[in-house]
C-alpha cells in the first residue's frame, strides 16, 4: 500500500463525511437575513468541467460584506449565475459556505487614470471654495453681498477637498 493509499484510508475513517472545496452556480439569492449574511441556493458544478450535476445546496450563509482583520475590504452582493467556491466547515458537508467568488471580474482599477480623475474633481472642488471664500459676489439688481455665496461660504466652513495621494496600498501590489 502506497502513502497516499494510507493517507486516504486513514481519512475515509476519521472523516467518512468529508468534503473538499467545490465550485457552485448561485440559483438563487435569499434576503432577510441579518449581520451582512445572506442565505443563497447553489448547484454544484462538475470540477474542471464547470458542467452543472444534479446537486442543489439550500441556504447556503454568503456574507455581503467582504474584510479582513483590519476591517478594509469590499461590499459584494452576489447575483443569480455568480460562479462560487463553496467550503465546508471541518470538511462537513453539512455545514457549506461561500469561501470566495470564482470566475470572471470586471478588471482591477487603474490607479493612475483614477488619481487623474481625481485630481479633475480636486480642481473643481478647489476652484468652487476658492469662489465661496473670496470677495463677495453682489447680488444683481440691488447690489447686495450674494446670499447664496455666504450660505455655501458657511456650510463649507472648516472643510477640506480630500487628498488622494497616499491611498495607494504598499502592501498589495
Amino acid at each position: 500500500m502506497t502513502i497516499k493509499e494510507t493517507v486516504i484510508k486513514w481519512l475515509d475513517v476519521a472523516m467518512p463525511h468529508r468534503q473538499g472545496p467545490q465550485i457552485g452556480k448561485v440559483l438563487q439569492v435569499k434576503d432577510g437575513t441579518t449581520g451582512g449574511v445572506c442565505g443563497v441556493q447553489v448547484k454544484i458544478l462538475k470540477p474542471g468541467s464547470l458542467k452543472e450535476t444534479e446537486r442543489i445546496i439550500d441556504d447556503v450563509p454568503a456574507p455581503m460584506i467582504w474584510h479582513g482583520p483590519a476591517g478594509s475590504g469590499f461590499y459584494n452582493p452576489l447575483e443569480e449565475g455568480s460562479l462560487v467556491v463553496i467550503g465546508y466547515v471541518d470538511f462537513n458537508a453539512a455545514y457549506p459556505y461561500i469561501q470566495g467568488i470564482w470566475g470572471e471580474f470586471s478588471g482591477l482599477t487603474k490607479l493612475e487614470d483614477l488619481f487623474k480623475e481625481l485630481d479633475k474633481n480636486v480642481a473643481v472642488l478647489s476652484a468652487m471654495t476658492t469662489v465661496m471664500g473670496g470677495a463677495p459676489i453682489t447680488e444683481p439688481g440691488n447690489g447686495s453681498p450674494s446670499a447664496l455665496q455666504a450660505a455655501l461660504a458657511g456650510s463649507l466652513a472648516g472643510k477640506q477637498v480630500g487628498n488622494f495621494t497616499v491611498i495607494e496600498s504598499t502592501v498589495v501590489k
